[in-house]
């Protein structure tokens, strides 16, 4: 009976080791990163085993989110950018807005601001109500608009640029009005009188 119990116990438990080894390395890795041991954590995250099972596309992109994040911490800048896009290949919503605005945000630093404009607008058609996005896309659609007149004042547009799209203004126009709704809703909330406060 004991041999059946521990037959029992190891085929239910054995594969959820590589659960928690998967995800200890994720962490640790986290750990790490936040201790400024750059090459320690990309060990970690780089060891964390992965496959094509649905179950583990997440934790690839996430481990793919976290390896752009020391790419770009020691300055490797392109292979940061090739790693959030790979991040983006998962429908985990957080993982993909992160991994956009991250490229937003590293195109805006290099002086890119067409690219990072193009990022923080993938970044919020995920999560639209992200402030912090909201905010970067303006200042990055502002920032290409000056630069774009200062290259038309004194120079030829660049072959393959694109041109600034018209729905810039609608798409704020629908942030502005979703954000107006959460306030109006979270203005004219009145809590039951039948609740007890504790």
């Amino acid at each position: 009976m004991a041999r059946y119990v521990l037959i029992v116990l190891a085929v239910v438990l054995l594969p959820g080791c590589e659960f928690v080894e998967q995800h200890g390395r994720l962490a640790y890795g986290n750990f790490e990163f936040s201790q400024g041991r750059f090459d320690r954590a990309r060990e970690l995250y780089e060891g964390i085993p992965v496959s094509d099972e649905p179950d583990d596309r997440a934790l690839h992109a996430l481990r793919s989110y976290n390896l752009g994040t020391v790419d770009y911490a020691v300055g490797e800048i392109e292979d940061a950018l090739q790693r959030w896009e790979e991040a983006t290949a998962t429908s985990d919503e957080d993982v993909r807005y992160r991994a956009k605005y991250n490229t937003g945000v590293l195109n805006y630093e290099q002086g890119r601001y067409e690219s990072a404009y193009y990022a923080f607008r993938e970044a919020l058609l995920v999560q639209a109500e992200r402030e912090g996005a909201k905010a970067n896309l303006e200042l990055a659609f502002d920032r290409w608009q000056r630069a774009g007149s200062a290259e038309a004042a004194g120079s030829v547009a660049q072959p393959g640029e694109r041109e600034i799209e018209g729905d810039f203004e609608d798409i704020l126009e629908q942030l502005r009005d979703r954000e107006q709704e959460r306030r109006r809703v979270r203005d004219e909330y009145v809590p039951p009188d039948d609740v007890d406060d504790w």
